[in-house]
């Protein structure tokens, strides 16, 4: 069940569609669609065909290695650094370990950057960047939201 949520937010965070994805990981945008939704678990070829076209490993798109940056069972790059960078903040990077959340909020690399860049005048909690999160995307930061929506 965590590839679910983990194979959907490494594509948002790669701005990737599901036709995108499946096109680059050789599999069929219906199976990227079933594994997201919950309804079909991927097969040992599609997991790896899946973590290679995301730059990511096996083992953290089925949840065995939530916060661990260095070797074999990376996170996608992005994540990954901004886990362990020690200047990041404490309540962005608690968001950045929940998995379930990202994929809901579709937090996107873009995204991501932007959150990372604001200098707050005191520290916020997770909650408080799920907020600043709403604000960046109500304020219009995102291009590719900003597209979508005058299309």
């Amino acid at each position: 069940m965590e590839a679910r949520y983990r194979v959907k937010t490494a594509r948002l965070a790669a701005s990737l569609t599901q036709s995108e994805l499946a096109a680059r990981a050789g599999v069929s945008q219906s199976l990227v669609a079933q594994i997201e939704r919950g309804e079909r678990e991927p097969g040992r070829n599609a997991l790896r065909s899946l973590a290679e076209a995301l730059g990511t490993s096996v083992s953290w798109l089925l949840g065995e290695h939530i916060t661990e940056p260095e070797g074999d069972c990376a996170l996608p790059p992005w994540l990954a650094g901004l886990i362990s960078d020690g200047q990041s903040p404490l309540g962005l990077r608690a968001l950045a370990t929940d998995v379930r959340l990202i994929a809901v909020l579709g937090i996107t690399d873009v995204e991501w950057r932007a959150l990372n860049s604001i200098d707050l005048p005191a520290p916020a909690s997770k909650d408080g960047y799920v907020n600043l999160l709403f604000t960046v995307r109500a304020i219009g930061t995102n291009p590719r939201r900003r597209s979508s929506s005058t299309r």
